[in-house]
């Protein structure tokens, strides 16, 4: 774990997958508090984290709507982070929603791929120390909302101190 820019982070996942959102016409969007934006995590599980969501809130648009779009938004919280990708697409049904992070499940007789994304999203927000939740309604849209705790930076085990080590 370490210091990460939040914003940073959010920014290279979007540009990852800026290309298949302008090609069907997705608006990205991001809202990064200044708060938030600096955190102490671990970054490849962030990553997966934000790669799977943003790619299933891609894959999911309802491309019915005049202006599909999928928002991330993250903002400080007491002892965290909360990090919320929203969009205005598909939407899950009710019945599946309690099953979507199992693993090889697929909620939408159009899925495509393994039904592994969602479980790895869980697996990861669950290593980070986080809890994950689902808001959806077919043809409003779902948001998935994270909490990730943010511990502080462990202190080094010495420091220099008069060009000398000191053991901590």
């Amino acid at each position: 774990m370490k210091e990460i820019n939040l914003t940073e982070v959010v920014e290279e996942v979007q540009q990852q997958q800026k290309f298949v959102a302008k090609e069907k016409n997705i608006l990205l969007q991001q809202r990064v508090s200044a708060e938030a934006g600096k955190i102490y995590t671990d970054i490849t599980h962030l990553r997966v984290i934000l790669n799977n969501l943003l790619g299933n809130a891609i894959r999911y648009a309802d491309f019915s709507k005049a202006s599909p779009f999928v928002e991330i938004r993250a903002y400080k919280a007491p002892g965290g982070i909360v990090i919320e990708v929203r969009d205005n697409g598909l939407g899950i049904a009710p019945e599946h929603q309690s099953r979507i992070f199992e693993m090889f499940y697929r909620a939408h007789e159009k899925a495509q791929g393994s039904g592994l994304g969602l479980h790895l999203v869980k697996q990861s927000v669950e290593k980070l120390g986080g809890q994950i939740k689902v808001n959806s309604q077919v043809g409003e849209g779902t948001t998935f909302q994270l909490f990730l705790p943010s511990p502080k930076a462990p202190e080094p085990a010495a420091k220099m101190v008069r060009g000398q080590i000191m053991l901590a």
